[in-house]
Parts: C-alpha cells; structure tokens; sequence
C-alpha cells in the first residue's frame, strides 16, 4: 500500500494535503539535484573533450615540426644518416600519436554525449514527478472543503473545552472547604501540603463555653489512601462552627439525676460580668469524669441571645432557671 492509500485510508483530507505537499517539496529537492549533477556531469565532459583537443593539436604539431626537418635536412627524401633515419622514425612516432589523440577526443566526445544524455533523462525524470506532484496538489482530493474545516473546527474546540473542564477540576480539587462556616482556631499545615477534606471529622458539638471539645478538624488527605489500621492523619485545620453555642456544666454525680433535658437555665460568664445568656439542657453524657473532688457528668446546654464577646474556652458558670 502506497503512502498516498494510507492517506486516503486514514479518511483526513487534511492528511492528504500534508502528504502531497512533502511529495511536492520532495520532488523539487529532487530535480534541483538532478539539475546540480546534470552541471557537474558536463563540467567533467567537456573538461575531458578539451583536453583531448589538446593531445591532438600537440600530436600534430610534432608531426609537422618533424616532417619540416626531413625535408630540409633530408631532401625530403630516405636518408642512410642516422640522423635521416632518426627523424623518419619520429614521424612515424608523431603519426601513430596522432591517430591515438584523434581516437581518445572521439572516445570523449561520445562519453560526453552520452553523459548528456543521462542527465537530460534525469531531469526530465524529476521534471515528470513535480509535474506529478503539482497535479496532485490541484486535484479536487486534496481540496479541503469549508465542512471539513468547519469540522477541525468544532472538533477543536471540544478538545479546548474538555481541557478547560479538567483545568477547572483540578482547580477545585486544590480547594480545601470546611463543611460548615466557622472559626478557624488552628492552622498546623504548611506551603506546599497536599490536603484534601476526605478526613473531615464531622462532630455534632458546636464551640463550647467552659471546654473546647470536639472541633471540627480537616486533615491532609493520604496519597494512595488510608490503610486500615494505620497511623490518623493529623489535622491540616481547626475550626468551630459559631453558628450555635454551647455549654458544658460539669454536673456532680449527687445532682445529675434532677436534670430533665428540655429544663431552662441561666448562663453567666467570669470575663462578661454583665452579659447572660439563656441555656436549655440538650444532653447529658453518661461517661462520667473523674477529679480529685469527685465524680461528674458533662451537661450540655444550648445557649440562646446575642454571643457578642464570647470566645471559646470561657468559663461559664450556669444556674437553673431562666
């Protein structure tokens, strides 16, 4: 199969244009090459046939010059002297190098003919394939209609989109996003880190007032994946969510169980002296904490009213009623 059949199979016009225009280049290398040893094979020619010109022209004139010395010092005639007879062999000498030059310039002059021949043929050759090679540049085939350009078109800017699409995805894969808003309380990450919010640690308690517990914590995601059993992730970022507060009273073993949940109770803060806020018990934790003063229970209590001025961390101190 041809490199021209394997364009066409290929089903791309825009192949085959790219295909005829190497021919194209290709074949005018060609004949320049051609034209440039065509040069070359003449220069040798006629270099060969001049030098040829110049033996016989030589061979001649010894043969004149020695028949101009026969006939003056030899009469012109057979001589016994030695001289005579030297001279007589000389013409004879000059008389066969003559017929030597003429053979060798007529030897030169076909050899040039025929070194002519072979690169007119070369040429026209070459001449025939870029006459090839522009027709086929012509041809309708190697045309590219206005719909396939409209097609390399759109098939461009598909390929644009989808990579703006994958750009954009990984854009956001760069973002790391908290589940809920908040306050940052901690940053234990540095420039550079891979994060991702696959550890995300979704507690249900909210800042709390008295202790901090349970924050919301987003840790650096684990290239390859977590293994079971293997060390946590530490946490990239703290945060509270301050969309609700919370108090936890450290309630004594003897009281714990007056408490209802759904019961009102008044909040009072040692760094706010004037401010108070309402509470309802939302839970009590059963697992108990034990101190030197005794055994107590974590009763959590949902504050309600304006927290302007509340950090984490505060003590509270809260009372029934309200």
């Amino acid at each position: 199969m041809t490199a021209e059949q394997l364009a066409l199979q290929s089903g791309s016009p825009r192949a085959l244009v790219q295909f005829v225009a190497v021919q194209l280049q290709n074949a005018q290398q060609q004949l320049a090459v051609a034209q440039q040893q065509a040069t070359d094979l003449r220069s040798q020619a006629t270099l060969v046939v001049q030098v040829s010109h110049l033996q016989v022209q030589s061979a001649n004139q010894n043969l004149a010059a020695d028949q101009q010395s026969s006939a003056s010092q030899c009469g012109g005639s057979a001589s016994s002297s030695a001289y005579c007879q030297t001279l007589q062999r000389d013409i004879r000498i000059d008389k066969q190098q003559v017929s030597i030059a003429n053979a060798e310039l007529a030897r030169a002059e076909a050899q040039a003919a025929s070194l002519n021949d072979q690169a007119l043929q070369g040429i026209n050759a070459k001449q025939l394939a870029l006459s090839a090679a522009q027709a086929q540049q012509g041809s309708p085939n190697t045309a590219i209609s206005p719909t396939v350009v409209q097609s390399d078109i759109q098939v461009a800017l598909a390929r644009a989109q989808a990579d703006q699409a994958k750009v954009q995805q990984e854009l956001n894969a760069m973002t790391l996003t908290a589940p809920v808003a908040g306050v940052v309380t901690a940053v234990n990450g540095t420039v550079g880190q891979v994060a991702g919010s696959q550890g995300v640690a979704q507690y249900s308690g909210q800042a709390a007032v008295g202790a901090q517990t349970n924050p919301l914590q987003l840790v650096p995601s684990v290239s390859g994946g977590s293994s079971a059993g293997g060390p946590a992730a530490s946490p990239l970022v703290q945060l509270i969510d301050s969309s609700g507060w919370q108090a936890i009273a450290q309630v004594s073993e003897n009281d714990v169980h007056s408490l209802r949940v759904g019961e009102r109770a008044t909040v009072t803060f040692g760094a706010l002296p004037s401010k108070q806020m309402h509470g309802v018990l939302q839970s009590i934790v059963l697992v108990p904490e034990r101190g030197s003063s005794g055994v107590f229970y974590p009763a959590i209590f949902t504050l309600s009213g304006d927290p302007g001025g509340l950090d984490p961390g505060m003590s509270a101190s809260v009372a029934p009623g309200g």
